[in-house]
């Protein structure tokens, strides 16, 4: 039994020291190790990407929301300024219009009177 601790001693040093040949460990062994290792960090990888893209993403539909949401704001409060403002222009005129049939009353009434 400590024969085979002392094995899979040699196999872990030749992993990391790189000397399999010296301790008799065949470097196909270590190869698939080495290129497993590489496609778990390449998924890692890649899993990090789709997730900082997903993120990226989610930003962007928030940004743009908020960007639509103040369009629409703007929008409203244009429209509600131009209906106060015609509002206003037509009690105005109708105020002028009132004023001035007063002062016709006025007038007419002034040349009745001796």
């Amino acid at each position: 039994m400590k024969r085979s601790c002392f094995r899979h001693a040699k196999v872990l040093k030749s992993i990391f020291i790189g000397s399999g040949a010296s301790y008799g460990v065949r470097t196909r062994t270590v190869r698939p190790l080495s290129e497993r290792g590489q496609i778990k960090q390449q998924c890692q990888e890649a899993e990090l990407l789709k997730h900082l893209a997903e993120k990226r993403e989610h930003e962007r539909e928030v940004a743009q929301k908020a960007i639509d949401e103040q369009n629409n704001f703007i929008k409203m409060a244009k429209e509600k300024l131009e209906q106060r403002m015609e509002i206003n222009k037509e009690n105005r005129e109708a105020h002028i219009a009132a004023m001035l049939e007063r002062l016709q009353e006025k007038d007419k009434h002034a040349e009745e009177v001796p």
